[in-house]
């Protein structure tokens, strides 16, 4: 079973070091070794997902040490995304209101995904799935992706991510619709009814 903690201490002399889960003074030792991208040195304050083991002297310690990805497809695909919206603005009148909308939603998406992380740690109560699904239907699946990467939270969750990847496309291809034109002109007749609605 994959465990998430963070390393409290690490010893690059000597390649050796310590992670500490969430809410627990007992630290759990680690090698060099058994950290699985070694590109980098490990850092204290890092998140790590781990897999506990024990050593042929019984002592417990943590194995199959992997750090989140700086920079992967998921965030090369949100840098993208995030790219496009801005210059759809300019080059297809694209809703400006539109735009500052999916930075919302994802910038919240985001904060969601980190307060469910902190919950799966400290055991209390998660966000529902569904919300997170829905959360990307509307437009929040940059924020998400973000997070999986960052936060390293649902990243390797096949079920999930399948779900979650259908969400995106499903929303993709709505933004890809709003750039034609009768999309085009569907969008700006949703967005003034919403805003008559507030008035």
């Amino acid at each position: 079973m994959d465990m998430i903690g963070t390393i409290s201490e690490w010893n690059a002399e000597k390649g050796y070091g310590f992670i500490t889960l969430s809410g627990q003074s007992k630290r759990i030792f680690f090698q060099l070794s058994d950290v699985s991208n070694r590109e980098h040195l490990p850092k204290v304050d890092e998140y790590v997902r781990f897999e506990l083991t024990k050593d042929v002297y019984g002592t417990v310690r943590a194995t199959h040490v992997q750090r989140p990805a700086t920079f992967n497809f998921s965030v090369a695909l949100a840098v993208w995304f995030t790219t496009v919206l801005c210059s759809s603005v300019y080059l297809f009148d694209y809703s400006v209101i539109a735009c500052v909308f999916y930075f919302l939603v994802s910038s919240i998406t985001y904060a969601v995904y980190a307060f469910d992380k902190s919950a799966e740690q400290a055991g209390s109560w998660r966000v529902p799935t569904f919300t997170l699904y829905l959360l990307a239907l509307i437009g929040g699946w940059p924020g998400a992706l973000l997070a999986q990467s960052f936060l390293y939270h649902r990243y390797h969750d096949d079920t999930f991510k399948f779900i979650f990847w259908l969400m995106t496309i499903i929303n993709f291809s709505t933004y890809c619709w709003t750039l034609t034109e009768q999309g085009h002109e569907q969008m700006y007749l949703l967005l003034g009814e919403l805003l008559a609605l507030t008035a």
